[in-house]
């Protein structure tokens, strides 16, 4: 257990969150401009693939932004420490999949 940064990984797992939010807040007048509409509806990233992607990447890009605070942080093990940022996000996709609860059929969220 002494290989695990408890505190390096949650910080890096929020630090990673907190970057993703910032960015699609930066990015929802653009949609709101392209699309024409004042809010950004769960419809809209249906039926634009280019959307989709740029939200894919931009959240891929955070997510390694936490693992490397979390890295940074651990000073140690960095490899481990960074891989554990990405738990809370995969149990929480999988609490949403055995739920029904998520946006996109289950094969996509798979």
């Amino acid at each position: 257990m002494r290989r695990i940064s408890i505190e390096g990984a949650l910080i890096g797992t929020v630090m990673g969150r907190i970057a993703f939010f910032v960015l699609f807040c930066l990015l929802r007048p653009f949609v709101a401009a392209t699309s024409r509409l004042n809010h950004v509806p769960s419809e809209i990233f249906k039926g634009n693939g280019l959307l989709c992607m740029t939200v894919l990447i931009a959240g891929l890009a955070c997510s390694v932004l936490g693992g490397f605070v979390a890295a940074l942080l651990a000073r140690h093990d960095e490899p481990l420490n960074g891989g554990l940022t990405s738990v809370p996000t995969v149990l929480i996709g999988i609490l949403y999949m055995t739920r029904g609860m998520g946006p996109h059929p289950l094969i996509i969220q798979v």
